[in-house]
């Protein structure tokens, strides 16, 4: 399989410089605040509005002050048409304060995705808080940047919650391979983390796993296309899958 010959949903580009390698068929833009004051918070989600307009193939995720975020929540999606909320543990909050069961309250009501922007390095949440939410909130789609590594622990042990996901960006393949032998590729979605170069490695890895082509149309595409309730522009998705693929091709090509 060559690069060109998948679809793609990438859930992790922080740059819309990114979106210029136009074999995406969409990707999901995750701000990155350098600041978490309410009105910096309000400009930033304004400002990335205005840079995807016109650009349909650009999903994009609002960022929040996680101690007062369900009034800008419910604006960027109910206003301004943003499709999930995207936590950055830069902003230090713990997932058992009542800001953020209030938010997840909110996020249920919306329908919407969230995205947790973690990095190894940060370890500033409690894992049994987090499985907690996760389990309260079964209807909420949780996705951890990165596989939510972080170092010394094993973060994969939330997984037996089917609403908790797992983004494949910054991690060895050798890693996702191991991390296969406990969860299925229902679980994982794409990511490349890409801030201003797209990087095609990131699809290489997955095109490298030892899995069958199915599991990685899962990993690329599908599993992503369903949190986002995303349908191809098709009566029957899985009879005239080809038929788009064959379009999709030639039109990059």
């Amino acid at each position: 399989m060559t690069l060109f010959r998948i679809m793609i949903i990438d859930t992790h580009i922080h740059n819309v410089k990114a979106f210029k390698w136009n074999n995406l068929y969409r990707g999901c833009l995750i701000p990155k605040p350098e600041s978490f004051n309410d009105v910096d918070i309000e400009n930033l989600n304004n400002l990335v509005k205005q840079e995807i307009s016109g650009r349909d193939e650009i999903t994009c995720f609002a960022s929040v002050n996680p101690e007062n975020g369900v009034p800008e929540v419910d604006r960027a999606v109910r206003e301004l048409g943003f499709k999930g909320l995207a936590l950055d543990t830069e902003a230090n909050f713990k997932f058992s304060h009542d800001a953020i069961w209030r938010l997840f309250e909110e996020i249920h009501e919306l329908d919407v995705p969230v995205f947790i922007h973690s990095e190894p390095d940060r370890i500033n949440f409690d894992l049994d808080e987090v499985n907690e939410a996760i389990i309260s909130f079964p209807d909420v789609n949780f996705i951890f940047a990165h596989l939510g590594i972080r170092k010394g622990e094993d973060f994969i042990r939330i997984v037996p919650e089917t609403n908790a996901f797992f983004e494949t960006s910054n991690i060895s393949g050798d890693f996702i391979t191991e991390t296969l032998e406990n969860i299925t590729c229902d679980r994982l979605v794409f990511g490349s983390n890409a801030e201003k170069e797209y990087p095609l490695e990131e699809i290489q890895k997955i095109n490298s796993l030892p899995i069958s082509e199915d599991d990685k149309h899962k990993i690329l595409f599908s599993n992503m296309a369903d949190i986002l309730d995303l349908k191809l522009p098709e009566d029957n998705p899985k009879e005239k899958f080809g038929s788009f693929v064959s379009r999709f091709i030639t039109k990059f090509q």
